[in-house]
């Protein structure tokens, strides 16, 4: 005869499965017919998300701001991985949305050996808040530059603050 009881199995699970994927485990369904081998389970695997990081097959995609600064004259700023931070020198010069690759520090291949690349996308923190002798310096280099901008006899970030128009 057959009997329904529980049983809690230990499945090794593979670095860099993906959400969705599922693991056969032949012999550890349900009893079989008549003395009939076991069936098979199947394991339906799901990835919790890493808000630190997009994945895209074995590859990972980090979104690291930067000041205007640290665009204009580069820099060396800290970016996570799975394992720990990591120092990445971002090159002078480097506008909204450049990408830089760090190789090998992406999800491991599930077949095989090696891993994905990270893919860091930079983006340009505009400050929202400028005190008078930043705002000056800000101006005086948009009028050596030639840059048309707005004047005002209060800036925009002091109406910010303050909420007038």
């Amino acid at each position: 005869g057959r009997k329904t009881e529980q049983k809690s199995i230990t499945v090794k699970v593979p670095a860099g499965i993906e959400h969705g994927s599922a693991l056969r485990m032949s012999n550890l369904g349900p009893a079989g017919m008549r003395g009939a081998p076991n069936g098979t389970l199947y394991v339906r695997i799901l990835v919790e998300e890493d808000e630190r990081f997009e994945r895209h097959g074995d590859d990972l995609h980090h979104e690291a701001t930067i000041s205007f600064p640290q665009a204009v004259f580069g820099a060396t700023i800290s970016v996570p991985t799975l394992e720990e931070d990591e120092a990445l020198s971002v090159p002078a010069g480097s506008t909204h949305g450049t990408i830089l690759r760090i190789r090998d520090k992406g999800v491991p291949h599930m077949r095989g050996r090696g891993r994905g690349d990270l893919y860091i996308h930079l983006a340009l923190a505009v400050p929202t808040e400028l005190d008078e002798t930043a705002e000056k310096l800000l101006r005086d280099y948009a009028a050596a530059r030639g840059d048309e901008i707005q004047e005002s006899t209060q800036g925009f970030f002091n109406r910010r603050k303050t909420g007038k128009k």
